[in-house]
């Protein structure tokens, strides 16, 4: 029987456990969940993987909106029209602009100096690229759809005057197909997520209807106040579904590594 205790306690697998079990910890890896079981939980917020602000090019006046919040429109589909009396005017300035600067340089073909037929063709040059603005500014009063996606905001009615160079946009549009979660991680969990890693995710609105998603980043500065960090979840999301909105509450599980 003695002999048996003293086996067994100088057997160097027993004695670790014996040392771990002393000091109240199990030996390491023991502890180890086990590939797809629940590691952590975290609550987070539906967002967009992008989301695009809509802006023309030009300022004016609104005098056509074709968008709802809610619409689905494809990337090129108009969303509205500015008032174009202005740049249709620089257009026909500019067109006129160009033919004198033509007319000029016929005249100074016969030329004896170089440099008058240099001077001639430069000022053509000018007018075309001056017409060639203009043309593009008017383009501009046409809003079009920078990327296919779904209307959320809409920042704009008929009759409101738009300044791309400040602050005033006309809508905000996102992709609702590409989905993530953005929840933040306290630093003493944070060893527990990985990009890639596989996450359920359920919607606080539809509990029993959970996501499938994975790690798709981890934001590269840590939030001090919080002492946590932000990571990013993508969802995969089925073709038909219609439940998702940005900002709805989600609780994301992180299940173990594979």
């Amino acid at each position: 029987m003695c002999q048996l205790h003293t086996r067994w306690f100088t057997s160097p697998k027993a004695f670790v456990l014996l040392i771990s079990l002393l000091l109240g910890q199990l030996p390491v890896g023991a502890d180890e969940p086990k590939s797809g079981t629940l590691v952590l939980e975290s609550k987070g917020y539906i967002l967009p993987a992008g989301q695009v602000t809509v802006s023309p090019r030009v300022s004016g006046q609104v005098v056509e909106l074709l968008i709802e919040e809610g619409k689905m429109v494809q990337a090129g589909e108009v969303l509205a029209r500015l008032d174009p009396a202005e740049c249709e005017a620089s257009v026909r300035l500019a067109r006129a602009e160009l033919k004198l600067a033509e007319a000029g340089l016929a005249s100074a073909k016969d030329a004896p100096r170089q440099a008058d037929r240099d001077i001639a063709q430069a000022k053509v040059e000018v007018a075309q690229a001056r017409t060639a603005v203009a043309q593009y500014r008017l383009d501009g009063t046409v809003v079009r759809a920078p990327v296919a996606g779904t209307v959320l905001v809409k920042r704009a009615e008929i009759g409101t005057l738009i300044n791309p160079q400040g602050t005033a946009s006309l809508c905000d549009m996102a992709d609702l197909r590409t989905m993530e979660v953005e929840v933040w991680v306290q630093e003493k969990d944070l060893a527990k997520v990985a990009k890639g890693q596989s996450c359920l995710v359920r919607l606080e609105a539809f509990p029993h209807a959970p996501y499938r998603g994975h790690v798709a980043r981890l934001l590269p500065i840590a939030d001090r106040a919080r002492a946590a960090v932000g990571i990013r979840v993508r969802l995969e999301v089925p073709d038909a579904d219609t439940r998702l909105r940005p900002e709805l509450s989600a609780i994301v599980q992180f299940l173990a590594k594979e």
